[in-house]
């Protein structure tokens, strides 16, 4: 079991590569890049626009367009998902963009989209323990105890398999038919 946890861990580690991000901080001046606007708040705030209607919307509210602009300024780093990244922050309700993608900001959004997840990596996990029993009843070269061993992961992860598929049942069973929680279907 300690071999095929490193190996795992290994395959996780060298599939994974992380994502080149640069990140610069560049001083507002007098003047905006061609196709801004040049656009001042209450006091000192200056501000590059992309249009007039941009403008009148932070002259009016600066504090409140200020910090919706700099929620949508997280997908700059976002090059070629930067477009999921701005419809991520424009959804009612708005939800945050992560590495991960987008996770839903309300609690049941959040729950539903992480239950599905585990429940799908359950069942992959669920999956992958089939598969290396199978080869390791098949490697035992007549070793009882190897056998054995191979047997008893065949039958824990068939019985997790049955499991998760029933805690997927019940779940909709109380959620939807007896609750009528429509987050559920």
């Amino acid at each position: 079991m300690k071999k095929l946890a490193l190996i795992v861990g290994l395959l996780a580690l060298f599939l994974t590569t992380p994502q080149k991000i640069d990140a610069v901080c560049t001083p507002m001046t007098l003047s905006c890049p061609a196709g801004k606007v040049a656009c001042l708040g209450s006091g000192a705030a200056r501000r590059c626009c992309d249009s007039d209607d941009e403008c009148s919307a932070y002259q009016s509210n600066p504090d409140e367009f200020v910090a919706s602009q700099r929620l949508m300024e997280v997908c700059e780093f976002a090059e070629d998902k930067k477009t999921e990244c701005e419809s991520c922050f424009k959804k009612d309700p708005p939800e945050a963009w992560t590495a991960i993608g987008c996770i839903p900001t309300t609690p049941e959004g959040f729950i539903k989209q992480f239950l599905g997840l585990g429940i799908g990596l359950a069942g992959g996990i669920a999956f992958l323990l089939i598969i290396f029993s199978g080869f390791q009843m098949i490697t035992s070269t007549g070793n009882p105890e190897r056998l054995n061993a191979g047997k008893e992961l065949l039958t824990s992860a068939i019985s997790g398999l049955i499991l998760i598929i029933f805690s997927i049942f019940l779940l909709r069973l109380i959620g939807v038919d007896i609750l009528g929680l429509p987050e559920f279907k």
